[in-house]
């Protein structure tokens, strides 16, 4: 994992060491396991994980574990279940801070969500995370909590967008998908209000580049849902109730949409333009 600049205490401290689980531990599938505050988390041929209190992570590696599939872990699985111990809110989402707000972008794996980011931080806009968006309640109602300013990008992807994957690091071990920094890095800055959520949804044919419908009601609520990070264990950990009770917030709060777009790398500024434009309408108070 890359060593960061920022001269702040950790959020969240890694180490390695032994871990062994506790035979008291209740198995919620196949690679967690749970008691209390504490999780682990086991990945065939990669690592151990000890999870603590949404704080503290031991890894005890695999003999001939390479880096890329740990950290892919440590983004991914480790991450979603540290923020299910602080009973924190994220999305399977991409999300890049558009004038006025952050855009976040949900659907199933290899619609373009990462690709969408991407292209957008490629013209300037801030990624503010890829894969997991984390949610915070202020104040003043939910921001994006800026994570990886990275993209996962399948080398398809990456071509579409001429660039090439020779100097990337891949995402894990055996697959064709790569890490692609923002151009600008990491950005300071406080957490950005999330504006809108968008379902994005590949279509073969459409009258334009990218169609935006808007969804309420207990169709958005399902939007969310459908798209929620560790929804499972949140509902064994905190509970069905207070998680649907912060899906309900959210749902209240942000303006969700459908946004069908036309596949083909060739469509992606058109698509782009259109949702900049859609964002600015929304920006000056009008959906």
């Amino acid at each position: 994992m890359p060593r960061s600049r920022d001269e702040r205490e950790p959020d969240v401290r890694i180490v390695r060491g032994l871990v062994s689980v506790p035979a008291a531990a209740h198995r919620i599938d196949a690679r967690v396991c749970m008691a209390g505050r504490e999780a682990w988390v086991e990945t065939a041929g990669v690592a151990h994980y000890h999870l603590r209190d949404g704080r503290e992570v031991t890894v005890q590696a695999a003999h001939q574990a390479d880096a890329a599939s740990i950290r892919h872990d440590l983004y991914g699985l480790v991450l979603g279940v540290l923020l299910v111990q602080r009973n924190t809110l994220a999305l399977h989402a991409s999300s890049v801070e558009l004038p006025g707000g952050a855009a976040a972008f949900v659907g199933r794996s290899g619609v373009g969500k990462s690709t969408l980011a991407a292209h957008l931080a490629g013209q300037g806009y801030r990624l503010l995370c890829d894969d997991a968006c984390v949610i915070r309640q202020d104040p003043a109602g939910p921001v994006v909590c800026p994570g990886l300013p990275q993209a996962k990008l399948w080398i398809a992807s990456l071509a579409g967008m001429a660039i090439t994957h020779e100097a990337l690091s891949p995402v894990k071990a055996g697959e064709a998908k790569y890490w692609l920094a923002a151009p600008s890095g990491p950005s300071p800055g406080q957490p950005p209000p999330l504006r809108a959520l968008y379902a994005v949804m590949p279509v073969d044919v459409g009258s334009a580049a990218a169609e935006i419908e808007p969804v309420s009601g207990l169709a958005a609520l399902k939007v969310i849902q459908a798209n929620l990070h560790g929804r499972y264990l949140h509902e064994h950990l905190n509970g069905a109730e207070s998680l649907l009770l912060q899906c309900m917030s959210l749902q209240q709060q942000v303006l969700v949409f459908r946004l069908q777009v036309q596949r083909g790398f060739d469509r992606l500024d058109a698509v782009v333009a259109q949702l900049q434009s859609h964002f600015q309408t929304l920006a000056r108070g009008r959906t």
